[in-house]
């Protein structure tokens, strides 16, 4: 169970930042919904298992000899890009595993993850779940029975606020890289010295940082500070080296999609 912390006012986490050795000096960020960290783990695991069992359907059947792929180009153009995607076509096959507790130190990044309601897998899951009926594709029972709980939780997550969860003074030790190897090969003070400098450069010439994604391997050993939506504009003053936040968003076409109406 995350151990939250609610920010009242964007100015604390100027607060939060600090330098040691062993630790990153700068925040990790996740993007989610609020729901994400109120449900019980039993309605999470629920949650999971049903998205899983959806994906997994998805897969056999994107490896059945069954798709017709001109449909599913212009389905994906058209109505929905997580159809039958690469989060199927590879599933049990990358490195990311859908359940570990991910972290990037990219402010961007961590806002267009809080958009995928229910997470990516939930999200990607009630995409096939929504492909399945407009091509006319019939589950097997166990499918059908996890497709509606997937339904279900995914327009609660819909309904939920969008918030970003940051951490601050995590320890190396406990971070690995996004495919699951840790950063540190051992715990000397040269190590340490040239993980930090790997991880904590790299702003760009917007003075963001550089999308580094770790695996975090004890979230409960840590204070989440929650930064609800309505401070997402304000977080680029603790986040980023961003000063004119609208003129960022305009110059970058990505951002200024009606989802970054914030």
């Amino acid at each position: 169970m995350l151990h939250i912390r609610e920010i009242t006012n964007v100015e604390e986490m100027k607060q939060l930042w600090a330098k040691s050795e062993k630790r990153l000096d700068i925040p990790l960020l996740h993007g989610t919904r609020r729901r994400a960290i109120t449900v019980t783990p039993e309605e999470r695991e629920r949650f999971s298992s049903a998205c899983h069992r959806v994906i997994s359907f998805a897969k056999r059947y994107y490896d059945s000899g069954k798709v017709d792929w001109e449909r599913l180009e212009g389905y994906q153009r058209e109505k929905d890009v997580q159809f039958l995607s690469t989060v199927v076509s590879q599933y049990n096959l990358s490195d990311y595993q859908y359940g570990d507790f991910y972290l990037t130190t990219s402010y961007e990044t961590a806002i267009d993850f809080s958009f995928y309601a229910g997470g990516e897998i939930g999200s990607n899951a009630y995409s096939q779940v929504k492909g399945f009926e407009a091509w006319g594709i019939a589950p097997d029972e166990e499918t059908d029975v996890a497709a509606k709980t997937v339904a279900e939780e995914y327009e609660k997550h819909l309904d939920s606020e969008k918030i970003v969860l940051a951490f601050f003074g995590v320890k190396l030790a406990d971070l690995q890289t996004r495919a699951g190897h840790p950063i540190l090969a051992d715990d000397s003070d040269a190590e340490c010295r040239e993980v930090k400098e790997l991880y904590e450069d790299g702003l760009d010439e917007d003075f963001c940082r550089t999308d580094h994604q770790f695996r975090l391997s004890n979230p409960d050993a840590y204070v989440a500070h929650v930064l609800r939506e309505k401070d997402f504009r304000a977080g680029f003053s603790v986040f980023t080296n961003v000063s004119d936040v609208d003129r960022f968003i305009k110059n970058h076409n990505y951002l200024s999609s009606t989802k970054w109406n914030f």
